[in-house]
């Protein structure tokens, strides 16, 4: 903590304390040639990591999967969890009723009486012969 005497006018002093400007209240200061050159001596780093979320299918929109322990940490604190939120993106081919899709083509009288043969591509890629 810091404390700061102000004149106000004469005879008049006004106190007042904050955190001081080094430390910014966390009462440690660490030595210049010893701070270490990544973090910059604030004891934490900015770092990027791949998380894996197994989604079920046929997941509603606004599911939340918690990832334990996945969050920011700092020095002294446990880590934080990261929360995904499942957003479902409308499809040109695909409709979806509770957790099954459906596909509209239209087919002539012919085919759907002697049978009907045509590939579509998958939401995840994968091509399907119907």
């Amino acid at each position: 903590m810091r404390t700061v005497m102000r004149q106000m006018g004469p005879g008049m002093y006004s106190q007042s304390t904050g955190p001081c400007d080094e430390c910014h209240g966390q009462g440690e200061m660490i030595n210049m040639e010893k701070r270490c050159k990544v973090c910059k001596g604030k004891k934490v780093s900015r770092d990027r990591k791949k998380l894996t979320v197994d989604i079920d299918k046929g997941s509603p929109n606004g599911e939340q999967y918690t990832l334990h322990g996945e969050g920011d940490c700092v020095p002294e604190v446990e880590p934080g969890d990261v929360i995904v939120v499942v957003k479902i993106r409308q499809n040109k081919i695909f409709s979806r009723k509770g957790a099954d899709l459906y596909m509209e083509k239209e087919i002539s009288l012919l085919d759907a009486l002697t049978g009907v043969n045509f590939t579509i591509m998958h939401l995840d890629g994968r091509i399907c012969r119907i």
